[in-house]
C-alpha cells in the first residue's frame, strides 16, 4: 500500500504517515520498506504473513462516530 491509501484508510494525514514509517525504519536500522519487511522477519519468523488491523479499525470508526455525532448540526 502507497503511504495516500493508508493515510486514507485510517483518515489520517500523508505526512503522518511518512514519519511513522521513517520513526519505524529508524528503530529497525533499515532505510526501505522491504529492507523492514526482512528485518521483521529475521525477528519474527513465527509470525504469520498478514497483519490484521481490524481492531484498530474498529476504534476509529467508533471514536469518529462518537466525534461526529457532536458535531452534527439539529
Amino acid at each position: 500500500m502507497t503511504h495516500k491509501m493508508i493515510a486514507f484508510e485510517f483518515g489520517i494525514s500523508i505526512n503522518t504517515v511518512g514519519n511513522l514509517a521513517a520513526n519505524a525504519y529508524k528503530k529497525l536500522d533499515v532505510h526501505c520498506a522491504a529492507a523492514a519487511v526482512h528485518a521483521h522477519r529475521d525477528a519474527h519468523f513465527y509470525c504469520g504473513t498478514r497483519v490484521d488491523f481490524g481492531p484498530i479499525r474498529e476504534r476509529l470508526k467508533a471514536s469518529r462516530s462518537t466525534s461526529s455525532g457532536s458535531r452534527r448540526l439539529p
